[in-house]
């Protein structure tokens, strides 16, 4: 095998084991190193890494992309975030529900952070309607973060309700 496709391997391995997001390690396969640390805080390595699959339980995929949203945070680049958990939609919406019976007992707390997050880079109040239905919408339609804010529109008849617009 060629060194070029070694490394393009490697790259994609190592990127995608960090960010869990096939979409973004496929375009980083081509980025130089220095370019992988500028955006995702990667240093470079020599030895590929094993390939680990993308979770299907949402808890378990917060857990492994928890460096990478910090990361995101302190450089405020949390817009690139995107929830590439291995479900359909159908699936996620009932995460999602599941998440939501008893008072909201069993949302992560990563997920109330991601809204706080949210928030607090939009100069919202840190607990506004709008951090959490980004973070919802960005779940449920297995977009980043970047994609549902250019699609949120406040309600006109009820300015505290966000609605994320399909039709784009």
């Amino acid at each position: 095998m060629s060194k070029k496709r070694e490394l393009r391997k490697l790259k994609y391995s190592y990127v995608r084991n960090y960010t869990l997001n096939a979409e973004l390690s496929a375009k980083a396969r081509d980025w130089s190193f220095k370019r992988i640390e500028r955006e995702l805080g990667l240093p470079k390595i020599e030895k590929r890494p094993r390939l680990r699959p993308i979770p299907k339980r949402v808890d378990t995929y917060l857990n492994r992309t928890a460096d990478y949203r910090s990361y995101l945070t302190k450089n405020k680049k949390l817009q690139n975030y995107r929830f590439a958990v291995k479900q359909s939609k159908m699936q996620r919406m009932a995460s999602w529900t599941r998440f939501s019976e008893d008072e909201q007992k069993d949302m992560p707390k990563e997920l109330e952070q991601l809204s706080k997050d949210i928030n607090k880079a939009n100069n919202y109040k840190q607990d506004d309607k709008y951090g959490y239905a980004v973070v919802f919408y960005s779940f449920i339609e297995d977009k980043s973060i970047k994609d549902i804010e250019e699609r949120m529109t406040r309600d006109k008849f009820d300015g505290d309700i966000y609605l994320f617009n399909q039709k784009t």
